[in-house]
This record gives C-alpha cells, sequence and structure tokens, in this order.
C-alpha cells in the first residue's frame, strides 16, 4: 500500500470517527445526559467519552490527531446508557478486532512477543554455555592441581 493510499485511509478514518462523534453527542444530548452522567452510567472515564465524542484526541497541542479505538464492550455500556442498538455503533465505526488500528496493534505486539521468545532463549544458552566454561575451568582447575601434586 502506498504512503498515498495510507493517507486516504487515515483520512477516510478520521471522517468516520468524527461523524461518529457527532452522532454519539447528538444521541446523549437529545436524552438529557450529561457527560459526566453518562460516562458514570457506562462506567468509563469522562475522558473516554469525550475522546469518543470529539472522534479523538492529541496528547500534545501540537501533537497527532489520535482516534480512539475503544473495545467492543465499552461500546456495548454505552450504547446500554443510551438506549440504542450496540449494532448501530459497531456499523459506523466497526468491531475493535476489525479496525486497522487494532490489527496493527495486534501485529505490533505479536513481533514483541516473538522478539521476547527469541531472547529467553538466547539467555537460556548463555546459560548454558556459562555453565559448560565453569565446568571446563574447574577440569582444567583440579589437572593442575593433580600435576603439581604428581
Amino acid at each position: 500500500m502506498s504512503s498515498r493510499d495510507d493517507l486516504e485511509q487515515s483520512h477516510e478514518e478520521l471522517l468516520r470517527w468524527t461523524d461518529f462523534g457527532r452522532w454519539l453527542a447528538a444521541v446523549r444530548v437529545e436524552r438529557g445526559y450529561t457527560q459526566a452522567h453518562t460516562a458514570k452510567q457506562a462506567g468509563m472515564g469522562i475522558q473516554t467519552l469525550v475522546s469518543l465524542e470529539h472522534g479523538g484526541y492529541r496528547r500534545t497541542a501540537d501533537g497527532p490527531w489520535i482516534t480512539p479505538n475503544p473495545r467492543d464492550e465499552t461500546l456495548a455500556s454505552l450504547a446500554r446508557v443510551l438506549g440504542v442498538n450496540p449494532e448501530e455503533m459497531f456499523r459506523r465505526i466497526g468491531r475493535h478486532n476489525e479496525r486497522r488500528r487494532t490489527r496493527e496493534s495486534l501485529r505490533r505486539a505479536s513481533g514483541k512477543r516473538a522478539g521476547r521468545e527469541r531472547i529467553d532463549e538466547l539467555e537460556r544458552r548463555v546459560a548454558e554455555v556459562e555453565a559448560q566454561l565453569q565446568e571446563m575451568a574447574a577440569d582444567t582447575e583440579a589437572r593442575r592441581a593433580r600435576e603439581r601434586g604428581a
């Protein structure tokens, strides 16, 4: 995939999250709920809800826009509080395991696991070699002691 394709896909994803956020805020306001009430009833932090309603957030003022990536359970809980069908939310933004950001995250995690397994294997092999060297050093010391005594 070219960087232009990535940019277009990122733009489409940003628009999808922005549209979802506007819809979510409109549903909440229509119900007469505050963000604080909705977040508390849904069992989430208010910043999580704010991020969903804004379609993302920035970690720093000049940082990149980061789209949210809530788990399905989070959206289902929010849907329950707002009295909407969770499938409507999934239709708008997809399920957690189907989103590009989740798939990329899982690939990174998989790579980290493979790297950790490789490190563990190398550490095991180093320990074996160190044990062999200690055994060889002890054998050499014993041989020298015998030679001195002879």
